[in-house]
């Protein structure tokens, strides 16, 4: 335990640990992203090096199991679960995954936009993944304007050539049958617009 201006205060790698004890390794994971993104200074190799105060905790192997999967990168927790769901998934299909891979559209009347998209998968299919509350108005943007927002820079990536999805919490879930709604998604995706035959530049000028 550490003592902050006179109170106990755990550890992160004693809150973590715990987690993964308690919750299992999906809600460690999301915990782990999220502290990452705080401090990025919780490098994997640092998350590794504090680990090492704990080798004899129960628990310890699958945590640093999960320290290998975590990512710095994320958004929100609803990007980790679809990355944990994808992986999870092992689809054959899916040979290469970037997290908020950069893409650059040049347009003559309004000059460059720069997008980041949750998931960019074989360089080529874009997933999002959006919470409701996002389109809800609840976070100080009006409805309406975020609506508009994301339809025109949808619009500016298909127009250069990068197909889409979208995908909510309730697809992230996993039924009684196993199926998840979301990995289904980007299994149909991926058959529906095959891989171009050329590699997608991230610098397009429309």
């Amino acid at each position: 335990m550490l003592t902050e201006q006179k109170l106990r205060v755990a550890e992160i790698t004693q809150v973590l640990l715990h987690i993964q004890r308690t919750k299992g390794t999906l809600e460690a994971l999301v915990a782990m992203d999220s502290a990452r993104r705080i401090w990025p200074n919780l490098t994997r190799d640092h998350l590794h090096n504090l680990a090492s105060r704990y080798k004899d905790c129960a628990g310890i192997r699958d945590y640093r199991i999960t320290i290998n999967s975590s990512e710095g990168c994320m958004d929100s927790p609803l990007e980790t679960i679809s990355r944990f769901r994808l992986a999870e998934a092992k689809l054959p299909e899916v040979k290469k995954v970037e997290f908020q891979a950069e893409i650059r559209i040049f347009q003559s009347e309004r000059g460059w936009h720069t997008f980041y998209v949750d998931q960019l998968i074989n360089g080529y299919l874009i997933s999002e993944i959006d919470g409701r509350a996002k389109y809800s108005g609840e976070y100080g943007n009006a409805a309406e304007s975020v609506l508009k927002q994301e339809r025109d820079r949808e619009r500016l990536l298909l127009s250069a050539g990068f197909p889409m999805i979208r995908s909510y919490f309730e697809s992230l879930r996993v039924g009684p049958d196993g199926n998840c709604g979301y990995v289904n998604s980007i299994r149909h995706a991926l058959q529906k617009y095959p891989s171009p035959a050329v590699p997608l530049p991230r610098e397009i000028i429309l």
